[in-house]
C-alpha cells in the first residue's frame, strides 16, 4: 500500500527499502508537496550533502545523476549514501 502507515522507515531499515519505492516515494514529495512542506527534506539534504567525502561524492553522485530529476532528492540521495557507506563497511 503506497498510502498508508510505513512499514519500514529509511533510516532503520535502509536495506530492506528498495530504491525504486524510495524513488517514487520521493517523486510524490516532489510533485505534490509545497516547499514549504519540504523543509525538513531540505534540512536533510543539506546534512547529508555536508557530511560526504568527496571521495563518498565520487561514489553517489554518478547514480543519483542518472536517476530521473523527478526522483531527485533527498530521500533517494540518502538511500543512495547509506547504500554505500554500509557497502564499503562490508568489505573491511
Amino acid at each position: 500500500m503506497k498510502w498508508g502507515p510505513p512499514k519500514n522507515y529509511l533510516l532503520e531499515d535502509f536495506a530492506k527499502i528498495s530504491l525504486h519505492i524510495v524513488q517514487e516515494n520521493q517523486a510524490d514529495i516532489n510533485m505534490f508537496c509545497s516547499k514549504h512542506d519540504q523543509q525538513s527534506s531540505n534540512w536533510l539534504y543539506a546534512l547529508v550533502f555536508n557530511s560526504m567525502t568527496v571521495k563518498l561524492c565520487d561514489c553517489v553522485f554518478p547514480t543519483y545523476n542518472e536517476i530521473h530529476s523527478i526522483q531527485q532528492g533527498r530521500i533517494t540521495l540518502t538511500k543512495l549514501v547509506l547504500d554505500e557507506i554500509f557497502f564499503m563497511s562490508r568489505g573491511m
